[in-house]
This record gives structure tokens, sequence and C-alpha cells, in this order.
């Protein structure tokens, strides 16, 4: 079964579709079988790909879901009967704004949110709101980016306030830039701005949607220094690494283990996946902590039970 990503922003214009569109791609990039459903009628996410996007062959743009929306057993079917050549990892919607009976359903039954907020008052009222409903929903992984943030503005404590407000599973801090606006109706960060510091935040936060994944069905195991010495060399060797660093970011990991980001990539999700290592946001990046501690995996999700679907089931 796919993991099922919605993002959503309470207002138009504020970088969405963007977010949706590149991250989409990087994950196709990397080789993870990615679809995207298109909003109904609009097909706009669609118009934002590049003519040369279908040589991706782990890209899939799909059909709109159906309007108005079924019941929530039945979208559930809906979303899982997505056919493609090969089985899809990752499933990405986007959710109209404002969250009512045509996102709620879909929200209820995503495995990650991305919310994508501004930097001023109301954007962060607002936001604060979308995710205390998806809490309520039991959504197991939320994320953040906030975009078009001025660079006059400190981002390490712009990042301090956000964890402080939304305590999201991670997030990335977007810079308010020129370049973007440039940019044409096909062309993405993917084909045209990769050396963009934009373009670095997202791989980062595209690298953390894929290890979250894996983490919110593992439970971590309780590591000993005797453990620890049955590891096979190359996972011993770096464990230890690790536990003198005590946590490193996934560059430093690629430096110390003189990988390429793909192979890097790989290497950190099997440690994630056995419970060696867990990954813990830290300002704007994703953190890997060594396992000694024994971790409660993710709760049974109860949503059909809350009462903003009373009217739905």
């Amino acid at each position: 079964m796919s993991i099922l990503i919605a993002v959503h922003s309470f207002r138009h214009g504020i970088g969405k579709t963007t977010c949706l569109v590149n991250l989409a791609m990087m994950m196709a990039q990397n080789g993870y079988h990615t679809g995207i459903i298109d909003q109904p009628a609009e097909q706009s996410i669609q118009a934002r790909f590049p003519a040369d996007a279908t040589i991706l062959d782990t890209l899939h743009l799909l059909d709109p879901l159906p309007h108005p929306l079924p019941n929530l057993e039945r979208l559930s079917q809906h979303l899982n009967g997505y056919s493609t050549p090969s089985p899809l990892d990752y499933l990405w919607v986007e959710l109209n704004s404002p969250l009512d009976q045509e996102t709620l359903p879909i929200l209820a039954l995503c495995d990650m949110v991305l919310f994508v907020s501004g930097i001023d008052e109301h954007d962060f009222q607002q936001t604060a709101i979308a995710v205390d409903v998806a809490r309520q929903l039991e959504v197991p992984q939320i994320l953040l980016v906030i975009n078009q943030a001025p660079h006059a503005i400190s981002f390490h404590a712009l990042s301090a306030q956000v964890q402080q407000i939304y305590r999201p599973d991670a997030i990335a801090i977007l810079p308010w830039t020129a370049e973007i606006a440039t940019l044409g109706p096909h062309e993405t960060l993917c084909t045209h701005l990769t050396h963009h510091p934009i373009y670095q935040n997202l791989t980062t936060l595209s690298q953390a949607i894929s290890t979250l994944s894996i983490t919110s069905t593992v439970t971590p195991l309780r590591l000993s220094f005797f453990d620890l010495l049955q590891l096979p060399d190359q996972h011993r060797t770096f464990l230890s690494w690790l536990i003198r660093q005590r946590s490193a970011p996934f560059h430093a990991v690629m430096d110390h283990m003189q990988m390429t980001p793909n192979d890097t990539t790989q290497f950190i999700n099997s440690l994630v996946q056995q419970g060696l290592i867990t990954p813990k946001p830290h300002a704007q990046e994703i953190h890997y902590h060594p396992c000694f501690v024994m971790k409660s995996g993710r709760h049974t999700r109860k949503r059909s039970q809350s009462g903003l679907f009373d009217d739905l089931v």
C-alpha cells in the first residue's frame, strides 16, 4: 500500500502546488514510484510539469478524485485502487482550502500531511488550526513548509518558533526569491534551479519524508554495546562514530561514509528500518540518533470515531 501524502495551505498563492510538484519529482528521481492526483476539473498540477517529465518512468500523473467525494470507506478503496505499471510508493494529493467536506475525508485517510504557510500572524493562526485538526484525526506525520521567508529575519529563530508552535515531524524554511517568479508554466526547481537554496531545502525535506514513512511502522530496538559488536563491520563502524557524535545530519553521514546521496539515503533507511537509528527534527535539518531506548510504535488510528465524520461515514 502506498504512503498517502496530502498537501494543504489555508490560502492560495503561498506555494502549495510548487512544493508538491517539486517534492514529488525529487522522490521520483530517487527511484520511488510516485503518483500525483490532480485537483478535480482544474488540472492545475498537470499543467505545472515540464514536457519531458514523462521520461521519469517512476512519476505517474493520475486521474482526479471523483466529485463529490464518496464516503470514507469508498474513498479509501478508490485511493488504494490507483494502478500503474508498478505499485506506488507514494501518492500525493493537493487539498483545496478551506478544510471542509471535500478535504477532511482525504486528510483523515492520509499517512502524512504537509502544511505550507507564510510567516505573518494570520498565516500562523490558520495553520495552527489546520495542524490541530490533523492531530485530532491522528494523522501519523505532520510536515511543515514556511515559504517566502524574508532574508532579513533569522531562519534559526524562526525555525525554533515554528517548532515550539506546531511540533512538526519535519520542517523546511524556504526564503523569498525573485527567481521562482521567472519560472515558466512548465518549468520546475528540479529542472531549472537545482543550484538554488530552495531546491536544497526541499531535497532535505524529501529525504526526511522517505525516512519518516519507514519510521511510522518501525519500533526501535534497545541497542546495547554487546549488540553493537554483533553488527556487520560497516554498521558497527558507523554506529560507533554516531555514538561519539551523539547525532548527525544527512550531509555529515554522507561525508563520513563517503557515499553518494542516493547510497546514503538507502544506507540510512536500512538502519532506520532495523531500529538502529532514529531521525529527529533539529532546526532546519533531520538529525539521526543511535537508538538506546525503547519507543512505542504508532498507535492505531480510530478516525471513524471522530465527531468530524459523523455525517461522512
